[in-house]
């Protein structure tokens, strides 16, 4: 068995669980907005679980990013017990709760359609050109990711014969 081999066998179970990781981001997204637009505190914002890799504390909210990419979620005062806070999730009114809790699944259904969308555009182009965006796009993420000294997988597409 060759270093090759165990790429191309390691390769797609490392774009899926990336991708579902974005899936989990843009749900957690979802909550975290409706949350800030009803002026509910939102303690931390984490992508993954575990330990802590990368902690940043902003004005109103802890943002993190864990060890295992394979989760998330969006922590808001108030949510699993009573709080005193005015801007706790427990003490907004019922719409306002509704609209929380709904609003990552309406990100997933917004996604969804973003991804047909893009599937629909490229498979109307001819498909050398659509493999030359996805490549360059793959490669310019990397560049962007190497110069900001980010931490990024970079997953280039392999070329289709």
């Amino acid at each position: 068995m060759n270093i090759t081999s165990i790429w191309n066998s390691v390769y797609p179970v490392l774009v899926a669980i990336l991708f579902f990781e974005l899936i989990i981001v843009i749900h957690e997204w979802g909550h975290f907005t409706a949350a800030r637009l009803m002026k509910i505190k939102v303690n931390e914002f984490s992508v993954g679980m575990g330990p802590k890799l990368l902690q940043h504390k902003g004005k109103k909210t802890t943002y993190t990013l864990r060890l295992i990419l394979f989760g998330g979620y969006c922590s808001m005062e108030g949510e699993d017990k009573e709080s005193d806070d005015e801007n706790a999730f427990v003490n907004k009114k019922v719409w306002q709760r509704i609209y929380v809790v709904i609003a990552g699944a309406l990100m997933n259904l917004v996604l969804g359609l973003v991804i047909v969308l893009i599937r629909k555009i490229l498979s109307a182009l001819p498909r050398s050109l659509s493999l030359t965006i996805m490549q360059s796009v793959s490669l310019t993420a990397c560049r962007l990711a190497i110069k900001s000294k980010a931490l990024m997988v970079c997953v280039f597409i392999p070329q289709m014969t």
